[in-house]
Order: C-alpha cells, then sequence, then structure tokens
C-alpha cells in the first residue's frame, strides 16, 4: 500500500502574505476543521504531513501543533531561503530568520523535538549549498531531525556540493 501523506499549505490565516497569488489561498481554517482533517487523514490510513514555516505566514504549523492527531503522525517540514524570501516579502525575512531559526521555529509550533524530515525548500542563491550542508549537519547531531530532503534543487546543483 502506498504511504499517503497530506500537504497541509492551506491550513491557517495568513497574516503576513496577503496580496497576489496569496490572496485567494487566505482563507481561514480555524482549529476545529484542522483537527477534524487530520482526524479523517489518519482514519483512512494517513501517515505524514507535509508543513512548512513559511505556510501561511507560519499559522499552518501552529494549528498543526495544537492538533491531538499530530502526535500519530510523521512530519515533514521545510526551511525557506531568506535570501529568496527578502526578495520577494522583505518584511517577511525578520519573521522568517534563517534555516536554523527556521527548524526550531517549526519544532516549537509543531510541538516536537524532532522533525521526520526536514527540507530545504529552495536553493539559497547567496549562500554555498557546502556552507547549508555543514549547518544542517550541526542540526542533525543536535538531533533536530532524522533525515534530509532538497526540495526543488537541481541535481547539478547537489552533485556540485
Amino acid at each position: 500500500m502506498a504511504q499517503l501523506v497530506l500537504g497541509t499549505m492551506n491550513c491557517g490565516a495568513n497574516t503576513t502574505l496577503s496580496e497576489g497569488m496569496f490572496a485567494e489561498a487566505n482563507k481561514l481554517v480555524a482549529q476545529p476543521a484542522v483537527d477534524e482533517l487530520l482526524s479523517t487523514f489518519v482514519s483512512l490510513g494517513g501517515t505524514e504531513i507535509d508543513a512548512a514555516r513559511v505556510y501561511m505566514g507560519g499559522n499552518t504549523e501552529v494549528l498543526l501543533g495544537a492538533s491531538a492527531a499530530l502526535p500519530s503522525l510523521s512530519v515533514a517540514t521545510k526551511s525557506f531561503p531568506s535570501s529568496l524570501l527578502g526578495k520577494m516579502k522583505p518584511q517577511m525575512v525578520d519573521f522568517m530568520g534563517g534555516n536554523t531559526q527556521q527548524l526550531h521555529d517549526s519544532l516549537t509550533n509543531l510541538k516536537r523535538d524532532c522533525a521526520d524530515i526536514w527540507y530545504l525548500h529552495l536553493p539559497d542563491e547567496e549562500a554555498p549549498l557546502e556552507d547549508i550542508l555543514a549547518e544542517a549537519d550541526t542540526m542533525h547531531k543536535a538531533g533536530k531531525y532524522r533525515e534530509l530532503g532538497l526540495s526543488n534543487f537541481n541535481a547539478w546543483q547537489v552533485m556540485a556540493a
């Protein structure tokens, strides 16, 4: 049987991004709806959720962390490169912080000591991947995540590192 993974990008109200493509996605999904969603997902055999600190301005992970169904699920979360975020939405940089801060905040909001999978969401144009992977290694040794994933990276970028 295939593993079911639930993407959670649209859970919660986005209080930091409310223009353009985010305006339509900025629909409040209150805690009871998130609880019902996760409970139904688990009852259908779901085993993992996919989240990110950047989703709905951080509100997604707060709602997920408050759900009684979350402890029964594996959790994947992502960090978003602050250099790219600074170009898209400069007001978000201080809120989000760098990779270490984003993972720390994700774990706090998800009420976890460790993520099952931590993804680097996109390449950071201003930081060498080797440096980012060294930072990731430090966090792995500190027990902050079990597996590392690279999302939206080209094969040549990974091979070059």
